[in-house]
């Protein structure tokens, strides 16, 4: 197995068609992140990328988590529905890829997690 990585996400709020959601978890940054450096590419075709500081690019299909601005790593991102679907299957496979885990959703006092 692969050296043991974790992203934990937890969904703040949902209005409308869109989730509030922040990174609350992450085990690795920068170039030990992903298999090709500061990159992860799911098979969905959503890219994770660790960079510079969460955000989430539609344009690109791009969620970056926490990079080299450690002090905005609490920053919430947004998203619409369907955008964070593909997000959180891609954060499932990232965790099953570099941890083996099987990745599920929490509900916990009126918030829900991707752990």
């Amino acid at each position: 197995m692969s050296e043991r990585k974790h992203i934990k996400l937890e969904c703040q709020k949902v209005f409308g068609d869109n989730v509030a959601f922040r990174i609350v978890e992450q085990t690795h940054r920068n170039k030990a992140f992903g298999s090709e450096g500061n990159t992860y590419k799911a098979s969905n075709g959503a890219t994770l990328k660790s960079y510079d500081y969460p955000q989430w690019v539609a344009d690109f299909v791009v969620l970056y988590v926490w990079g080299r601005e450690i002090t905005r790593d609490n920053l919430i991102i947004s998203a619409s529905l369907a955008d964070f679907k593909l997000i959180a299957d891609a954060i499932r496979e990232y965790n099953k890829t570099f941890s083996g885990e099987e990745t599920t959703v929490v509900m916990d006092s009126g918030t829900f997690f991707v752990e």
